[in-house]
């Protein structure tokens, strides 16, 4: 289904004369470790600073290079990946999305100290029931998670809350023991925290052997 997706997508970008890619990649569990506005955006800025998780800089690369072909920047993916590094290395890719954020009315000043990004009022660990392995954890029961803490609407017109969500400390394929911490709850309430922290529960499959985990980017289509 999502070839399928893919490749539609793909026609109605030619017949508008545009130079697409598409890239199929896992979404068995979330992307990164921070799910919530700011939160993101704190993770945004590691990433762009050379310091974030490993799963969202290596799709984040990956989808950088593609662009850099399709726009005919750079002859192989080799010379992409040269240029996208030293944009990291050098801290232009960070200087350009301070500019971005300037330019949209924003406040620059959080690129270089993300402390000052909102902040929720109760921080909760969520602690795992069992030791073991993680084998999965359900990215739509999270998602859907968040926005009952007011990360999202559930309907039109209600207000976000950008400080709440969730940061996770336990990815598919890590060893955890009995009450350490799976991931945090940023919540603006305990009562919502408690509710939240039984999403993260009820998202994370727990079990005695290490699972196969997944390439990233399962396939390119072009």
């Amino acid at each position: 289904e999502a070839q399928h997706l893919a490749r539609s997508m793909l026609t109605v970008g030619r017949q508008a004369g545009l130079k697409v890619a598409a890239a199929l990649t896992s979404m068995s569990q979330p992307l990164g470790r921070a799910i919530g506005n700011a939160l993101e955006v704190a993770e945004a800025i590691d990433v762009l600073s050379g310091d974030g998780p490993s799963d969202v800089s290596l799709l984040t690369c990956h989808l950088a290079v593609e662009l850099l072909l399709l726009a005919q920047r750079a002859t192989s993916a080799e010379q992409a990946a040269e240029l996208v590094d030293r944009a990291l290395r050098s801290g232009s890719a960070l200087q350009r999305f301070s500019d971005l954020v300037q330019a949209q009315g924003g406040d620059r000043r959080i690129v270089d100290t993300p402390a000052l990004l909102p902040k929720a009022r109760v921080q909760q660990a969520v602690r795992a029931p069992r030791g073991g392995f993680v084998r999965g954890i359900d990215a739509r029961k999270l998602g859907y998670a968040a926005v009952s803490l007011g990360a999202g609407r559930q309907r039109k017109g209600e207000a976000i809350n950008h400080a709440v969500g969730f940061i996770l400390k336990a990815k598919v394929g890590e060893a955890v023991a009995q009450n350490e911490p799976l991931a945090i709850v940023h919540a603006s309430s305990e009562p919502a925290a408690e509710r939240a922290a039984a999403a993260v529960i009820a998202a994370y499959d727990l079990g005695d052997a290490p699972p196969v985990v997944a390439g990233l980017v399962a396939r390119m289509l072009r």
